[in-house]
């Protein structure tokens, strides 16, 4: 006869087998000892990874356990998953049969190519008929670098050589992880960088503004890159620029005609008015103006309205309008 012996639990156990024939019975103690098979876990579950767009993460170490009470067969290891391609075993000690309470370790990075959540999945096979595989979740975060964007008004336009033109800009992080220590430079001295973006570093979405003045040493279009870096990697760069011109002339006024004759009109008698332009020939604007009538002995005799008495932007021009009312006889200026 045969006898199978199959046990729910595992430990000793304490049985006995009783075999009767011809009025005879003999009994047979059995005292077998019931082990569980090897059982395979995987921790941490879920293993969360965090790196950049194309940096590789820190290690994660997974540990394998086998808290069963026989020596699993051979392991094999496995991802798969959408994003599997984005995860590396780059040290595997899951491959010979592993002990009772034993434990081995798979070190796993993960290197996005894109941002965004990605997720895969890390099994341990035993190779033990009817075992069960253990199973992981792998979760990353992908971030994107750190990137400078630049915006404001990149044309400062003209600027008197020798006298400073200043503009003010923005620095905006558009990307996923802080920019770590900022240094803004211009390529060229005639445009010099402010200090307001000298930080620490730039969280995402976060912003700072710096000025830049230009103080050209020659008339021309003068052009420069400002370039944003961080430990040696350039985040963003701007080119601006700015037109150097020569000083403006002085304002200058003349006046057409340069005299003004009435004829004879008799005493008493109010001529037809007659008028003076006045222009700003000059390549600055003129200060308030005023209009006096000067004369010897005959400057009561002249009377004059006028628009010239605001201030006359270059190449501008007013009028000065006169009459002439004699009060006696003979010549008079």
């Amino acid at each position: 006869y045969g006898f199978i012996f199959k046990s729910a639990t595992a430990g000793a156990k304490n049985d006995s087998i009783v075999c009767s024939a011809a009025g005879t019975s003999r009994t047979v103690l059995v005292n077998p000892t019931v082990v569980t098979p090897a059982i395979l876990t995987i921790t941490p579950n879920p293993g969360s990874f965090t790196a950049a767009v194309g940096s590789t993460s820190s290690v994660i170490t997974f540990n394998v356990a086998n808290s069963g009470g026989t020596v699993s067969g051979s392991l094999t290891t496995a991802l798969a998953g959408a994003d599997a391609a984005l995860f590396t075993i780059t040290d595997n000690k899951c491959v010979v049969p592993l002990a009772p309470l034993g434990i081995c370790a798979i070190q796993v990075v993960f290197k996005p190519t894109s941002g965004g959540t990605k997720a895969a999945t890390i099994t341990v096979t035993d190779a033990t008929v009817g075992s069960t595989p253990a199973t992981t979740t792998l979760s990353g975060i992908a971030v994107t670098a750190p990137t400078a964007v630049i915006t404001g008004t990149a044309n400062l336009g003209d600027v008197v050589v020798g006298k400073p033109g200043t503009t003010t800009l923005t620095i905006t992080n558009s990307g996923g992880t802080a920019t770590g220590a900022l240094t803004v430079a211009a390529g060229d001295p005639q445009f010099v960088i402010g200090a307001g973006c000298n930080v620490a570093s730039l969280a995402p979405s976060a912003t700072c503004t710096f000025a830049v003045t230009f103080t050209p040493t020659s008339t021309g279009t003068k052009s420069t890159v400002v370039t944003v870096t961080s430990g040696g990697t350039t985040l963003g760069t701007l080119q601006i620029q700015g037109n150097g011109t020569s000083p403006p002339t002085p304002a200058a006024l003349g006046m057409t005609p340069q005299t003004l004759d009435f004829g004879t009109i008799g005493v008493g008698t109010v001529s037809a008015p007659q008028t003076f332009t006045v222009a700003n020939t000059g390549g600055t604007a003129t200060g308030p103006l005023s209009v006096t009538n000067t004369g010897v002995g005959g400057a009561s005799q002249f009377t004059s309205t006028t628009t010239c008495q605001a201030a006359l932007a270059p190449a501008a021009t007013c009028q000065v309008v006169v009459t002439f009312k004699p009060t006696i006889a003979g010549s008079t200026s």
